[in-house]
């Protein structure tokens, strides 16, 4: 694993333990990506360099929830010193994006997923993280941001068969703009966050009843920059990390998350 960082000297682990909890310091730890840690290019080579290719993202977790891609045309970018001094992990929304064979969180009827994200074209949708049934058009969960009423916004969008739950908050997320973002069910209700504020949520579709991945059948994959259901849809992610539990994190734990992804990325 390699990673390099064109002058800048990230904030050690043992110094962002120090200032207070990490990812791993908090039960039910599934998946952490980071972009500083994990990603292997396309070639065995040392340093990674900005532009590489990206063949696999490998889970910090010590799940082994690593994510993929074997074709060297879809494979996304490594793209240095994009927030903070730290890398992203860049899908172009055409062919590229990482895949993850499996869906090991199909059962969570609650979970949080933290993500810092640079959004890329404000009047794009931006994939971040989404699962699927490969063999059907209406049976999904997508956590992603796109254009409501001529801004962007963050949102879930859930759906199995029939039944449709698509949620938004109210902040304006600003292009070539990077935040920490927020999707937590604790199985009755969904709320949202973009960096250090809980969002006012409108139900697009449906009403807000916490729909997680549990409530959708059929899931058998996961992907970053790709919608992969029966015909795959491709949009922009552009994704520094990615942090996600099989529970709802609140009080202590969710304001120590949250002050360790600022202490790294100075979001807000």
């Amino acid at each position: 694993m390699y990673a390099y960082h064109y002058g800048y000297t990230h904030p050690s682990k043992a110094a962002l333990a120090a200032s207070g909890i990490t990812p791993s310091d908090v039960a039910n730890l599934e998946i952490w990506l980071q972009s500083d840690e994990g990603v292997d290019p396309r070639v065995s080579q040392a340093p990674l360099s900005d532009g590489d290719n990206v063949l696999t993202w490998n889970d910090q977790s010590g799940n082994s929830n690593d994510f993929t891609q074997s074709t060297e045309a879809d494979q996304p970018l490594y793209q240095a010193n994009e927030i903070n001094g730290e890398a992203v992990i860049e899908s172009d929304g055409v062919t590229e994006h990482l895949t993850l064979g499996s869906v090991p969180v199909s059962g969570n009827s609650a979970g949080t997923l933290f993500v810092v994200h640079k959004i890329e074209g404000a009047d794009s949708q931006n994939y971040i993280l989404s699962s699927a049934d490969n063999a059907s058009g209406d049976k999904y969960i997508n956590f992603y941001t796109g254009e409501i009423g001529g801004n962007q916004k963050i949102l879930i969008d859930m759906r199995n068969g029939g039944t449709r739950e698509l949620l938004h908050g109210d902040t304006t997320l600003n292009d070539a703009t990077a935040y920490l973002l927020v999707w937590r069910s604790d199985g009755s209700t969904t709320d949202l966050f973009v960096n250090n504020n809980q969002e006012s949520i409108t139900e697009f579709v449906g009403t807000n009843t916490g729909a997680w991945f549990h409530d959708t059948a059929g899931l058998d994959n996961m992907n970053i920059g790709c919608l992969n259901r029966s015909s795959a849809l491709f949009h922009v992610a552009k994704g520094a990390e990615y942090v996600y539990y099989s529970g709802a994190i609140t009080g202590d734990d969710f304001t120590g998350l949250q002050n360790y992804f600022n202490d790294k990325y100075n979001l807000w």
